[in-house]
């Protein structure tokens, strides 16, 4: 992605209930889902992550995007990044001029999928949400006709084992170099 990008993650999982327990924090993690929006193309990239370490997140983001194109990230943990710029929600400010993350109106899409047609999806399964959604709407510019062709190309000849659907599934490489 070479146009200004928006970046932003968002936190899936369950609703913590009431619970007495000592341990509560720790039976209900939320898996973090990082996206990148690029602004003129309408083309989102979304990975879920083990956790938001600072050079695992990096590490994404310069695999996917320029590193002389615009950046405009929400959270600090970008604040490594080369040419950005980013606003201060926790102040009170959510846009300054073009700097602003108003496109990643795809969370609020991922959300309402997430919490009405599955009820929950297992962690390792998120994967396979997240890629299809992300896809489904980066086709969305191209036009109907063209999504259409492009979903029934790619069911051509193609099947998908049960063995290698319940297969474990490494949520991200040890190494951030094989991103």
């Amino acid at each position: 992605m070479s146009c200004p990008v928006e970046i932003d993650e968002v936190y899936l999982g369950g609703r913590e209930k009431k619970n007495k327990h000592a341990d509560r924090k720790d039976k209900n993690k939320k898996t973090t889902v990082v996206g990148i929006g690029d602004r003129k193309t309408g083309v989102i990239r979304v990975i879920p992550v083990p956790e938001t370490i600072a050079a695992r997140l990096l590490a994404f983001i310069e695999a996917n995007v320029d590193p002389n194109s615009k950046k405009f990230p929400k959270n600090r943990v970008y604040r490594e990044l080369k040419n950005h710029d980013a606003v201060n929600h926790g102040g009170g400010e959510y846009v300054r001029g073009e700097v602003h993350i108003n496109g990643m109106w795809f969370w609020a899409l991922v959300w309402r999928e997430y919490n009405c047609t599955p009820h929950s999806i297992k962690p390792k399964y998120l994967h396979r949400y997240i890629d299809e959604f992300g896809g489904r709407l980066s086709m969305k510019a191209l036009g109907t006709v063209y999504e259409m062709c492009t979903i029934v190309q790619n069911l051509e000849c193609k099947s998908l084992s049960y063995a290698h659907l319940v297969a474990q599934y490494v949520m991200w490489p040890a190494n951030p170099s094989q991103i």
